[in-house]
């Protein structure tokens, strides 16, 4: 309760409270979407909720899932970290203007949109209403549309066009960018029972089986360029 940011999370405090910090220092008006912020915080008061039936506990994971929402890029997912001070610099969906300068660019670099979106799944798994289910649908679709046809992920998107010479726009294992996305598409599929998810993380399997190297080095590289060879 004194730490929370309309239900949002950093991730370490110090004793007094003169020091917020997510991975880099923060402020009071900001919240962590990046891991181990807002979103695992969210999943262990959804956990202990299911563990003790304390409403009080849900109710934390709700409000941490109205921080993600609030938060959501208009394009779908969701950057570091969310500000909410910050509505002259982020182009978050809920502002009824956009301005086209706003950044737009989601990551999926360090579980970030994913961790997001599967709060919201959850949430909605417990509390069966919109908001929550609207906007995890709405990721979902954002997940859906940055997907390569060979089944990769970028680390972000929207691309920003200066392939090769900008990482961003590779295909990324690198902090388990692929992989959470296949994870979120499982969990989508078993929760909505749309199909579209479940092509969507097959396709993403199709993608590691093609990425793999040749003996003797059986392993993956963490990007790719993308005639799939290691970057």
């Amino acid at each position: 309760t004194r730490l929370s940011c309309r239900g949002g999370y950093l991730w370490s405090y110090s004793q007094d409270l003169s020091k917020w910090k997510g991975e880099t220092e923060a402020t009071p008006n900001q919240v962590w979407v990046q891991p181990p912020g807002t979103p695992r915080v969210g999943e262990a008061f959804l956990e202990a909720f299911r563990l003790t039936g304390d409403r009080r506990l849900l109710e934390s994971a709700r409000a941490a899932a109205d921080a993600l929402i609030w938060g959501q890029l208009e394009t779908g997912g969701w950057d570091y970290r969310i500000d909410f001070f910050g509505e002259d610099r982020w182009a978050y969906r809920h502002e009824s203007q956009q301005d086209p300068n706003n950044f737009k660019v989601c990551t999926f670099d360090d579980d970030v949109s994913q961790s997001a979106t599967q709060l919201l799944i959850d949430t909605d798994s417990v509390l069966h209403r919109d908001p929550y289910g609207e906007a995890a649908r709405y990721a979902l679709d954002f997940i859906l549309r940055s997907q390569f046809p060979n089944g990769a992920w970028p680390q972000r998107y929207p691309l920003t066009g200066h392939y090769p010479s900008y990482y961003p726009d590779y295909y990324t294992f690198n902090d388990g960018a692929i992989n959470d996305c296949i994870s979120v598409m499982i969990k989508a599929y078993e929760q909505y029972g749309d199909e579209r998810y479940l092509r969507s993380a097959e396709n993403g399997g199709n993608f590691i089986i093609k990425s793999q190297l040749p003996d003797l080095q059986g392993g993956w590289a963490r990007q790719y360029y993308w005639n799939i060879t290691p970057a």
